[in-house]
C-alpha cells in the first residue's frame, strides 16, 4: 500500500481554527443570553432538565457522611473496650456522656489511641489513590470514558460498610486496627472521594459549555453541601436510634441505589470508536484502518508509565500568559483551601467531646448548622458575586480566605457553645474558595487536557490528607490538655498565603483583559484579510481574564 502523507496549509488550518473559534463562542453567548433570559421558574426547569450526575453524587455523599460519624464511634468504643479493656461502667459513661462516671484522663487515653491510629490510616487511605489517580485520568480522557470511573469508587464504599457490618458483628473479636484497615483499604485500592470527585468535575465539564462551567460547578457543589447537611443532620439520631447495623445497612443500601442508577442513566460524552479498538490511523481526515486490540493490551496500555509523563507534561507545559505558573499556584492554592478543612475535621468531634462534652447529637446538629450556613454562603457568592455582579473569581476566593481566617480565631477561643456556633456564620463563604479554585482551573486547560490535568490536581489533593490529617491528629494529641482549640488558630495561619496567591491571579487577570480589550480594537480597524496574520500575532481568544483554550479546534491530522 503507498504511503501517503498529508501536509496541510498552515494558513488554512489557521483560518479555520479561527472560523471554529468564532462559532463557538456565537454558541457560548447565545446560550449564555438566553439564560439571562429565563425566569425563576424556567430556570428551576432548567437545572432539572440537566440533572445528570448530581443525584449519583448525592447517594455517594449522604452515605459515606451518614457512616462517618457512626465509624468515629466504632473506633471510639474499640479502643476502650477492646483495646485499652477499661470497665463497661467508663466506656458507657463516655458513650453516653455521662460525666460523672469518667475522668478526663479518660477520655484523653480514648482519644489518643484514636488519633495515633488516623494518622497511619490517613496515609493507607490515600497512597494507593494518589498513584491511581494519574493512570485512571490519563484512560478517562484517551477513551472519553467518564462512566466507570464514577461507578468505581461507589463499588469500594459497598465493600467499606460491608466489612464494617463484619467488623461489628466481630466486635470484641477484632481490635481497633482492623476496623482502621477495613475503613480505609477498600476506599483506597479505588479511589475514594478523590477519584469520585475528580470524575465529577470532568463530566460536568464535558456535557458543558465554558461560559455555563462556572454556574453548572456552582450547582454541583450546592448539591454536594446539600448531601452533606441531610447526612450530618441526620447522623447522630439515626446512630442512636439504629445503631450500628441499621446505620451501615443504610449506607449499603443507599450506594447500591447510587450504583444502579449510574449503570442505568448516565451516558459518555463520546466518540463512536469501540473500547477495544486503537486509535484510527488518518489521513485527508478519512479513517483508513482501525486495529482492534485485546484485554491485555488494553490493560497494558492503562498502567504504561508514559501516561504519567504525558499528564505531567500536559498539565506544566508552557503556554500564553504565564499558564504553566498560574496552574501551579492554583495546585498550590487548593491545597491551602482544602488543607485545613481536611485536617479539622478529622479531631473536631474529638475536641468538642473534649472542650464542650458532646454527644454525637449535639455535634451533628452543629454540623448540619455549619452546612447550611455554608450552603446560603455558596449560594450568595454563586448567584450574586459570579452570576449578577460578575465579580472575578479570583476576588471572590479572596473573601472566602479572609472569611476562614477570621472565623479560626472565633473557633479558637470560643468559650461556650453558642460562641463556638458564630464561627460557622463568619466564615459563611469559606465554601466559595474551592468552587473558584476549580473554576478557573476548568478555564485554564482544554477538553482534551480536562482528565490529565485533573488527575494531576488529585494527586496533589491527595497529599492533603496524606500531610494535613496527621499533622493536625498529632497538633491536636499536643494541645489537647491544655488549648483544644488551638488546631484552629493553625488553619487560619496556613490559609493566609492563599490570599496574596489570588490576589497575584486577579492582577494578572485584569492585564489580560485590559490587553484584550486593546486586541479587539485593533482587529476591527483590520481588514478581513489581516485577521489570520493578526490572530497568529495576539495569541489565542480570551474571556474573563482566562486564556479560553476550550475555543481551539483540533484536526484528525497532525502536521
Amino acid at each position: 500500500m503507498e504511503k501517503t502523507m498529508n501536509h496541510s496549509n498552515p494558513s488554512t488550518n489557521k483560518d479555520k481554527a479561527l472560523r471554529n473559534d468564532t462559532t463557538d463562542e456565537e454558541e457560548v453567548d447565545e446560550e449564555h443570553n438566553k439564560w439571562q433570559k429565563l425566569n425563576f421558574v424556567s430556570r428551576a426547569r432548567y437545572i432539572f432538565n440537566n440533572i445528570s450526575v448530581e443525584p449519583l453524587l448525592g447517594f455517594y455523599i449522604v452515605s459515606s457522611v451518614l457512616g462517618s460519624l457512626t465509624t468515629q464511634n466504632l473506633n471510639l468504643q474499640k479502643a476502650c473496650r477492646v483495646n485499652l479493656n477499661m470497665s463497661d461502667a467508663v466506656c458507657t459513661a463516655l458513650e453516653k456522656r455521662m460525666k460523672s462516671n469518667f475522668t478526663s484522663d479518660d477520655e484523653a487515653r480514648v482519644q489518643e489511641l484514636v488519633t495515633d491510629m488516623t494518622m497511619w490510616q490517613s496515609i493507607i487511605q490515600h497512597t494507593v489513590p494518589c498513584i491511581f489517580v494519574v493512570f485512571i485520568g490519563s484512560w478517562s480522557d484517551r477513551t472519553r470514558r467518564r462512566k466507570p470511573v464514577l461507578l468505581l469508587p461507589i463499588c469500594g464504599e459497598l465493600v467499606r460498610v460491608l466489612g464494617l457490618l463484619v467488623c461489628v458483628y466481630y466486635f470484641y473479636e477484632l481490635p481497633m486496627e482492623v476496623a482502621g484497615l477495613v475503613e480505609s483499604l477498600p476506599s483506597s485500592l479505588t479511589g475514594g472521594w478523590m477519584i469520585m470527585f475528580m470524575a465529577v468535575f470532568t463530566y460536568i465539564s464535558d456535557v458543558t459549555t465554558v461560559k455555563m462551567r462556572t454556574l453548572r460547578i456552582g450547582i454541583l457543589n450546592l448539591s454536594l453541601t446539600i448531601g452533606i447537611s441531610f447526612g450530618v443532620a441526620l447522623s447522630g439520631i439515626m446512630y442512636q436510634k439504629l445503631g450500628f447495623y441499621g446505620i451501615y445497612s443504610v449506607c449499603a443500601t443507599m450506594y447500591t441505589t447510587g450504583l444502579i442508577y449510574g449503570i442505568i442513566y448516565l451516558k459518555d460524552k463520546r466518540t463512536n470508536k469501540p473500547d477495544n479498538e486503537a486509535p484510527a490511523v488518518c489521513q485527508d481526515s478519512k479513517i483508513l484502518a482501525v486495529k482492534k486490540t485485546s484485554f491485555f493490551t488494553n490493560a497494558k496500555d492503562f498502567f504504561d508509565l508514559k501516561h504519567i509523563k504525558n499528564a505531567f507534561g500536559v498539565t506544566f507545559k508552557k503556554g500564553n500568559d504565564n499558564r504553566r505558573l498560574r496552574i501551579i499556584m492554583m495546585m498550590l492554592v487548593l491545597m491551602i483551601i482544602m488543607g485545613p478543612m481536611t485536617g479539622e475535621m478529622s479531631v473536631m468531634y474529638l475536641s468538642t467531646r473534649k472542650r464542650f462534652n458532646w454527644d454525637e447529637v449535639k455535634y451533628s446538629m452543629f454540623s448540619a448548622f455549619t452546612m447550611v450556613t455554608g450552603f446560603i454562603g455558596t449560594s450568595f457568592s454563586l448567584w450574586i458575586l459570579s452570576h449578577k455582579l460578575q465579580i472575578d473569581d479570583t476576588l471572590i476566593a479572596v473573601m472566602a480566605c479572609c472569611s476562614k481566617v477570621i472565623g479560626s480565631f472565633v473557633f479558637a477561643f470560643a468559650p461556650n457553645e453558642v460562641i463556638f456556633f458564630l464561627g460557622s456564620i463568619v466564615e459563611i463563604i469559606h465554601g466559595a474558595g474551592s468552587i473558584a479554585t476549580r473554576s478557573i482551573f476548568t478555564k485554564l486547560v482544554t477538553p482534551d487536557e480536562l482528565g490529565q490535568v485533573s488527575a494531576v490536581v488529585a494527586v496533589c489533593e491527595a497529599f492533603v490528607p496524606m500531610v494535613y490529617v496527621p499533622m493536625y491528629s498529632a497538633f491536636y494529641k499536643a494541645t489537647m490538655k491544655t488549648f483544644p482549640g488551638a488546631y484552629f488558630l493553625l488553619g487560619g495561619g496556613l490559609t493566609i498565603p492563599a490570599i496574596f496567591i489570588f490576589l497575584w491571579m486577579y492582577k494578572g487577570n485584569k492585564e489580560r483583559a485590559r490587553r484584550q480589550e486593546e486586541n479587539k480594537t485593533t482587529i476591527m480597524q483590520k481588514k478581513p484579510d489581516d485577521t489570520i496574520s493578526i490572530s497568529k500575532t495576539y495569541g489565542t481568544s480570551e474571556k474573563n481574564g482566562f486564556t479560553n483554550l476550550a475555543f481551539q479546534s483540533s484536526d484528525c491530522t497532525k502536521n
